[in-house]
């Protein structure tokens, strides 16, 4: 009876996903052992004694945000200030698709999993759970880290992802699919559980953008009058982590759950992912002084020194609060920042010209305090901290009489002006992943621009194990 009482626990384990309505993740590290009649508390192995735990992340993406340090503004705010942070303005930012890679201590693949998630970022038929082993490593009663790698919407860089893990085919004879990148697949399936974790291949994976394109272009479909943006599936912004955790009976709770005999442990544990790309959103307005009667129509914005690549995987990103485990106990992320990283060796800086609509930006409508706005459907990779030098931005724009639609004066050049507000390293400047880049051009006269930059990180996407409940 006992035994039948443990299976059905565990059935009911393995159902259907709440829905969620926070953006927020936590791990869930329960062991389960079977007691007498009564729940009895479970004892911790002994030295080099293995004991099986099951691991539960739940993932959830919220459109409201969290209850940050710092404000969180919408998508299409007008007035955003520095640090704020915003939420994704359409679904190519939030996750379409999850991938779980755990690894033991050892480096052997345990899990690899991939799940779909719905338009809110909520996992379909799947409670991501999984069965892990942990063993303390000697007589000091520590226990090895697991290393989590989180890799959100990976199709996007499947081309990358494929050209750095294709060795892994002709070392594995019994992989039934040499190329996973056909019929739909994804390459992070050649890493499979039993099989040594390629680490170098995983954190050398470079992701990057043809020369004048940007590293996701975003576009709309209309369907019977709905608009779905994106499109497609490579479209979603890749999104990616890595964490290392000490899954621990020593500092598990025990519970007994529904009152039965089945006693668990049970260790918790934040965890996010960081969108590997950045965004701009150009706003024009014309100065105080701007001659009446008269306006400017933009044709052309160009930012410089964007990077033609980036690593997939953040590499020695530096975040505050840090996510180590052992400095930050407590895993909280409110008012997260990085404060460093790294980009691949021989990434190269040029400029990069948006798209703008056919007619253009045109301020000569708007008042200063309304300002024209425009935000492109073109994603870009981190830029490295720079060697020398700023980003600037160039404006092309006509200079129109109010009213008219004909220039009076056709490709008027502005710049190239730095941007004053990007992101200081010591005294040099930098454009890291998951940051939103609001450029104010404000035209004082016909020939006088300024550019201005205000910094806004996205909410981070953050994973979440009780579904509905809110984090203060």
């Amino acid at each position: 009876m006992m035994l039948n009482r443990a299976i059905r626990h565990i059935r009911q384990l393995h159902g259907g996903v709440a829905k969620a309505s926070r953006l927020s993740a936590w791990l869930l590290v329960g062991g389960f052992l079977l007691t007498g009649c009564s729940a009895d508390t479970p004892d911790s192995p002994a030295n080099g004694e293995a004991t099986e735990v099951t691991l539960s992340l739940n993932v959830a993406v919220a459109d409201n945000g969290q209850k940050l340090t710092r404000a969180t503004i919408p998508a299409d705010s007008d007035n955003p200030q520095d640090g704020d942070y915003q939420e994704p303005a359409n679904n190519a930012e939030k996750i379409n698709t999850l991938r779980v890679i755990i690894v033991a201590a050892d480096g052997t693949v345990e899990h690899n999993r991939v799940v779909n998630c719905d338009q809110d970022g909520n996992p379909v038929n799947d409670n991501l759970r999984f069965l892990v082993k942990t063993e303390t490593q000697d007589g000091s009663g520590n226990y090895p880290k697991k290393d989590i790698y989180l890799f959100a919407n990976e199709r996007a860089a499947n081309a990358a992802i494929y050209e750095s893990l294709k060795s892994l085919i002709s070392n594995d004879p019994d992989n039934l699919n040499p190329d996973p990148t056909q019929h739909g697949g994804m390459p992070f399936d050649l890493i499979r559980p039993g099989h040594l974790f390629p680490a170098d291949l995983v954190n050398g994976i470079v992701y990057g953008r043809e020369a004048g394109q940007p590293l996701i272009a975003v576009t709309a479909d209309k369907n019977d009058g709905v608009v779905t943006i994106p499109a497609k599936a490579d479209q979603y912004i890749p999104m990616s982590e890595h964490f290392q955790l000490e899954v621990s009976p020593k500092t598990a709770k025990p519970t007994t759950e529904n009152g039965s005999n089945l006693s668990r442990l049970e260790q918790t544990a934040n965890l996010f992912v960081t969108r590997a790309a950045t965004k701009f959103t150009f706003r024009a307005k014309l100065g105080q002084d701007f001659p009446a009667g008269y306006g400017m129509r933009i044709t052309s914005i160009t930012v410089s020194q964007i990077s033609d690549r980036e690593y997939l995987l953040p590499q020695a990103t530096v975040y505050n609060p840090t996510k180590d485990f052992a400095i930050n106990p407590a895993n909280t992320y409110e008012g997260l920042t990085i404060t460093g990283y790294t980009t691949p060796a021989g990434a190269g800086n040029s400029g990069y010209t948006f798209t703008l609509p056919a007619e253009g930006l045109d301020a000569s409508a708007y008042a200063a305090t309304a300002p024209a706005k425009y935000s492109p459907l073109e994603y870009l990779p981190e830029t490295g901290i720079l060697s020398s030098g700023a980003f600037t931005v160039t404006v092309t724009a006509d200079l129109i009489a109010g009213g008219t639609v004909s220039p009076i004066q056709e490709n008027r050049t502005f710049g190239p002006e730095t941007l004053t507000g990007m992101q200081q390293f010591g005294s040099r400047y930098g454009m890291p992943r998951n940051t939103h880049v609001y450029v104010d051009l404000e035209f004082r006269n016909y020939s006088e621009l300024n550019a201005t930059v205000t910094l806004v990180p996205y909410i981070g996407v953050w994973l979440n194990p009780g579904f509905g409940i809110d984090r203060d």
